[in-house]
């Protein structure tokens, strides 16, 4: 498989391009910020792409950090969305402590390099979600 050829800011994980960028903001704003930067929030396809996209958060430094990545279940507690409304396509994430955990005010995904969160949708405190991964 070749890689694609991303634009200066984004890096290529298989055929995508990918930004991790901060925005300590909720999930709709960091949507917004990527819509904004040309691509949207990123979709987690396999368990190769989860485990990339969690290396490159290592690499950069990010170890006790999140990442908002586009899945929420709002609308069905338990079965993870898109935010077209499709069912995600890979929703391997657990992690030792048992997150996402399904909390019913804890919407929203939130990517570490451990596995990822369910956490509050619009959580935008010091300790929560910081950062966007785009895609495009």
């Amino acid at each position: 498989m070749l890689l694609k050829v991303c634009p200066v800011g984004w890096f290529a994980i298989h055929s995508s391009c990918y930004r991790l960028d901060t925005v300590q903001s909720s999930q709709s704003d960091a949507q917004a910020y990527c819509l904004g930067v040309g691509g949207r929030l990123a979709v987690v396809s396999s368990a190769d792409e989860r485990v990339a996209m969690q290396i490159y958060m290592g690499l950069q430094g990010l170890v006790d950090e999140r990442a908002w990545i586009d899945g929420s279940d709002e609308a069905d507690e338990g079965v993870w969305r898109m935010g077209t409304g499709e069912v995600m396509p890979y929703t391997g994430f657990k992690t030792e402590e048992g997150e996402p955990n399904g909390d019913r005010e804890e919407n929203c995904i939130g990517l570490v390099i451990h596995g990822a969160f369910d956490i509050t949708c619009d959580t935008c405190s010091n300790w929560h979600t910081k950062y966007a991964f785009c895609e495009y």
